[in-house]
């Protein structure tokens, strides 16, 4: 079928992937994150998402790349990028910036993709009536902020209008603000909340496993789900009437829990897995899938 107006097709197939809106009642996205190690438990993930033929979109919430070989390999092996499915979009983790310390590896790959499917390290992209705002966290492994933009938050006025704080923040704002989208969603990599305990003690974690640093205004500007990585757990939260998960079982390691925080709802460290979100005018479905495809969690927002 044909486009009948730029950026909008009555087929997810018809018009190109940084253009279209889907006109079809559902959205469907997995998500992955902390994956990129080339292992038997990467192709584990992956098989559970490749084997789903209903799938349009990938999510990755950052550590696309623990061991510094190709993209092409640690992504494209597992998750092709030009395919007529299965689009996807990352964010980077602290191990891709580990990488070469300027996001150069991870921004060539993407942006060179037929796809050019990462066109910056923070952007935001719709789909029908979701939208999604993938941010980046910034910090490499040693805790060192080097996003340019950096990730602070500043304040927002009575109309939600951004003063201070991070170039990268008031891009969100704006964003935010500006969307029409029913569903809004943000992708980061660090978790803003968290009871995993992988990263305790480390720098800018405020024990057990969350960076306060960015609890940005989610709820004030309508953001319906907060997705991130890091951690290699699953865990979700309710905080503030806003549904947080952190899903980092991408297949690099399992790490644990500390003492849960308020607002965990659910926690799971038992096997790799990823999580599908079926995304409708109605509600956003969400289950996470362990490697032998069983389901696990599953929460529904509605509207």
């Amino acid at each position: 079928m044909a486009c009948i107006t730029p950026g909008t097709c009555f087929s997810k197939d018809c018009c190109p992937p940084q253009d279209f809106e889907y006109s079809s009642h559902e959205v469907v996205i997995w998500q992955i994150a902390d994956f990129g190690t080339g292992t038997a438990s990467e192709t584990a993930v992956a098989s559970v998402v490749q084997a789903d033929v209903n799938y349009d979109l990938v999510f990755s919430a950052g550590d696309n790349n623990y061991t510094s070989s190709a993209y092409s390999f640690l992504v494209g092996s597992y998750y092709p990028l030009s395919t007529g499915r299965g689009k996807f979009w990352p964010v980077p983790g602290n191990h891709d910036w580990d990488f070469d310390g300027t996001l150069a590896a991870y921004l060539a790959y993407f942006q060179g993709s037929p796809l050019n499917s990462s066109p910056a390290r923070y952007y935001n992209k719709r789909w029908g009536c979701v939208e999604v705002f993938f941010i980046d966290s910034g910090w490499n492994s040693a805790g060192t902020l080097l996003e340019p933009d950096g990730n602070t938050s500043g304040t927002l006025d009575s109309d939600n209008n951004p003063s201070g704080g991070s170039a990268q923040w008031r891009w969100f704002v704006r964003a935010v603000n500006a969307s029409k989208a029913r569903w809004k969603v943000a992708v980061l990599h660090h978790p803003p909340y968290s009871s995993g305990n992988g990263h305790t003690g480390q720098p800018n974690v405020t024990a057990p496993g969350s960076y306060t640093a960015l609890r940005w205004q989610f709820k004030q500007l309508g953001v319906d789900l907060v997705i991130s990585g890091h951690e290699h757990s699953y865990e979700r939260l309710l905080v503030d009437t806003v549904t947080y998960v952190v899903n980092g079982l991408g297949g690099q390691t399992k790490t644990g829990f500390g003492t849960p925080i308020s607002g965990s709802q659910f926690r799971y460290n038992t096997d790799f897995g990823a999580l599908r979100l079926s995304v409708t005018e109605d509600a956003i479905r969400g289950v996470l899938y362990n490697t032998a495809s069983a389901a696990v969690d599953t929460f529904t927002l509605t509207k």
